[in-house]
């Protein structure tokens, strides 16, 4: 690794062993209190004395008997500089050659300083497994599923590749209610990759993604002015000092925000844009944006449908979509009705309805098919749908 890299992290490690002492203690007591961590600054025959982060940025200093004492834990600076690394192995997917030499320069910072301490065994061997690793992804490799792919599978099936990949950031995306993030990873997988086995779950999902998107711009897009008006009443509250600058620094946040909005349209070609609570124009153009791709993907999804392979689909016993429900003849071995029977469903049924219901079947339960529970004077428990109820 080039020198010019070193000095500056060595610096920067050095530098930061200030704050960071503060905190590199433990004391360990015999009286059933958890631990306390801080830094020992006096130790007597009797008594010990730490001082220790109460709030953020706010110390305070205490003394404990010894007679309450189990143990002491006294971090040294390497400790502490072995500490702050962070796990740089085992190393997660994806990473780049770039992000591997910044793992390597943390290593090789560290052992730069304490080339001859007690972790120094444990740095070389992190240091030997990202130089390895680095070796592959600098030839073309990548880590995928904690498995190397080779420079030759890598390129020849680079395509398969690039849209799992795409199609895992859009459900991770998902799964942390990031729904902006989702559409923008959904954008990428119907620009890129619409020809790969991936698109049509991710369509799934964009779908699933918009029909919870919707309600909530619209909620949002009616408290603007409302938002507004409340940062306007808590301005005037304000000392007339100080009304003038907090007047500017909104001012500039607003600007700011609308050159980021202007950055995402004009250079990222997004239409899945930034929000922010006090700007309606952006929530409304995405809102837009929703309804039109709901609608597009919803035709999109019945114009691609296979009839065979839906088919095969609704028999699938993992499905159990036949122990409720019968369509043209096919259904399953019970013969206790539990759901309406499909086979006229498409003429009566709006298309966006239909696709809902077979991704969330639960989610609108059609009349005089809602499971009931009954329990009888006696005591026993019985379920199923009421065919009929007297007064």
């Amino acid at each position: 690794m080039p020198s010019r890299y070193m000095k500056p992290i060595s610096t920067f490690l050095l530098l930061n062993l200030g704050t960071s002492l503060l905190l590199a203690d433990r004391i360990h007591f015999n009286d059933g209190r958890p631990p306390k961590d801080g830094k020992v600054m006096l130790e007597t025959p009797g008594v010990l004395e730490l001082k220790w982060e109460k709030r953020p940025g706010i110390f305070q200093t205490d003394r404990y008997l010894k007679t309450n004492i189990e143990r002491v834990e006294i971090d040294t600076k390497e400790d502490i500089q072995f500490r702050n690394m962070g796990k740089l192995v085992p190393t997660p997917d994806r990473l780049t050659p770039e992000d591997y030499q910044r793992r390597m320069t943390k290593c090789t910072a560290f052992l730069e300083i304490f080339p001859e301490g007690k972790h120094a065994a444990d740095a070389k061997s992190i240091l030997g497994v990202l130089q390895q690793e680095y070796k592959k992804a600098a030839a073309g490799g990548l880590k995928l599923d904690n498995k190397w792919i080779k420079p030759a599978a890598r390129e020849r099936d680079a395509y398969a590749i690039d849209a799992g990949m795409a199609y895992s950031d859009m459900l991770a995306a998902k799964d942390t209610s990031n729904l902006m993030m989702t559409m923008r990873h959904f954008e990428k997988l119907n620009s890129d990759f619409a020809a790969s086995e991936n698109y049509a779950k991710a369509r799934e999902a964009a779908i699933d993604t918009l029909k919870t998107y919707g309600p909530i711009l619209q909620r949002q897009v009616g408290q603007v002015q409302f938002k507004r008006q409340a940062r306007e009443r808590a301005r005037a509250t304000l000392p007339a000092n100080v009304r003038g600058l907090n007047k500017a620094a909104q001012d500039k946040a607003d600007a700011d925000y609308l050159k980021l909005v202007g950055r995402e349209t004009n250079e990222l070609k997004t239409k899945w844009l930034s929000l922010n609570e006090y700007h309606s124009d952006p929530m409304r153009k995405v809102l837009n944006s929703v309804k039109n791709t709901l609608t597009a993907l919803e035709k999109e999804a019945l114009a691609g449908g296979n009839a065979a392979h839906g088919r095969k689909l609704f028999e699938l016993p993992l499905l159990s979509c036949t122990s409720c429900h019968a369509v043209d003849g096919v259904k399953g071995a019970s013969t206790a009705v539990k759901g309406p029977n499909l086979s006229a469903l498409a003429a009566g049924v709006p298309v966006n309805i239909i696709i809902e219901s077979v991704l969330w079947p639960d989610r609108q339960i059609k009349e005089g098919y809602l499971a009931t529970t009954v329990v009888t004077k006696d005591g026993k428990v019985l379920s199923g749908l009421v065919h009929s109820e007297d007064k």
